[in-house]
């Protein structure tokens, strides 16, 4: 089915780690050429294509390729506003339902992978360009006289940066202040072991996707 074999024995274990299948085999016992496995590797294909199509499909899952090159499974994910670390509407609520799905897998291992994008650039520019709080914003001025500038005038304080000029390092700490966000509400608010979740390397995507933690296993 494309996915990592470890992750389909995972999705088959219980609680306790084990896997337990019901394989309906015939035959004659005392005939040499009696062999187990295929009826048995036949039970664990279906039942593991039978677990993704339950238990994964309704969770938005896709198969995707890893950086490394070999296939990974990649939930929907929760979507951010730009510019902040705050979920947009509908994070907590699928959030909720991979909790679910994780409190009944047993040490089931989760990668987080927050991604910044262009739209946090402009946002993080306009930011910038506000003056501290408490100082006032300069006064339009009042005729054409007073608005010229003169010698003595110095360059405005808080000017825009260009969105060219957010740092990467800023960029980045937004992606990965996002995946420690939805990493703390697993923890804090739907008990998954935190052992579980792992933190991948902050990313910037530079194409027109949304800002978001994608939740992969």
């Amino acid at each position: 089915m494309g996915i990592p074999i470890e992750t389909g024995l995972d999705l088959l274990r219980n609680s306790d780690g084990d896997i337990k299948l019901s394989v309906p085999v015939s035959g004659e016992l005392g005939n040499p050429q009696f062999d187990f496995s295929d009826a048995i590797n036949q039970a664990m294909g279906s039942a593991m294509k039978s677990a993704v199509l339950t238990v994964l499909f309704p969770l938005g899952a896709v198969i995707a390729v890893t950086e490394g090159g070999g296939p990974s499974i990649k939930l929907d994910p929760v979507v951010f506003q730009p510019g902040i670390a705050e979920m947009a509407d509908g994070g907590k609520e699928l959030l909720a339902k991979a909790a679910r799905f994780l409190g009944g897998s047993k040490g089931f291992p989760l990668r987080l992978c927050g991604y910044a994008v262009p739209e946090d650039g402009t946002v993080l520019a306009a930011q910038a360009a506000q003056p501290p709080a408490g100082q006032a914003a300069p006064k339009p001025a009042d005729d054409e006289e007073s608005a010229a500038p003169t010698a003595t005038d110095a360059p405005a304080a808080h000017a825009a940066p260009a969105v060219s000029q957010v740092s990467k390092v800023a960029l980045d700490n937004l992606a990965s202040e996002r995946a420690i966000r939805v990493k703390g509400m697993l923890v804090d608010e739907f008990g998954i072991d935190p052992k579980r979740l792992l933190l991948c390397r902050p990313r910037v995507d530079d194409g027109v996707a949304m800002p978001r933690v994608e939740i992969l296993l």
